[in-house]
């Protein structure tokens, strides 16, 4: 081989081992106006400056979770810049568990996908069903093609004695004659 290409390869590996990579991370501090989290580099201990923090958005839809503190994260360098490091993701492993489904009690599945808040309430969609624990607030219709149960108690068999059936209203209560 000759020397310059020695030289040639020699400086391809400088510029290579300057590039920032992928690394893994601990949240430290969190500022949810600015959507921006500080994070300890692992192994080495090093704790970044304000960095902002991953969200999902497509088209119209966004889902924003901030970042809690401890939560485990991969810090990737934009455009392999060191010095501008982003979150793009959180991670889970055998130290900080995934949460468990409270319809299933088991880690959320291939195929399924669930949201987790800090106050236990979890939506879950699973095997073709939708699961909420937690308030149902509404802001518009609802309809439905089958049954609506609450509390046990079905809308479509369930009856109030002394009731007619048929196409007739119900009227104003009388005042009783006394």
């Amino acid at each position: 081989m000759t020397d310059w290409m020695q030289t040639v390869r020699l400086h391809a590996a400088i510029q290579s081992a300057a590039l920032g990579q992928a690394r893994h991370g601990v949240v430290t501090s969190v500022d949810p106006s600015a959507h921006a989290v500080r994070v300890t580099i692992q192994p080495e201990g090093l704790e970044t400056g304000w960095i902002p923090d991953g969200a999902v958005a497509a088209g119209g839809l966004k889902i924003v979770c901030p970042s809690e503190i401890g939560t485990q994260v991969l810090v990737v360098p934009v455009e392999g810049d060191a010095e501008h490091p982003v979150v793009v993701s959180r991670l889970f492993d055998a130290t900080v568990l995934p949460p468990r489904s409270p319809f299933t009690n088991a880690l959320v599945q291939p195929g399924e996908f669930a949201l987790f808040a800090k106050d236990g309430t979890c939506l879950h969609f699973a095997q073709g069903n939708l699961y909420l624990q937690g308030n149902l607030h509404i802001q518009g219709s609802v309809q439905a093609s089958g049954d609506v149960v609450g509390g046990g108690v079905s809308l479509q068999r369930h009856t109030h004695g002394g009731v007619q059936s048929g196409q007739a209203f119900t009227t104003a209560p009388q005042a009783a004659n006394g």
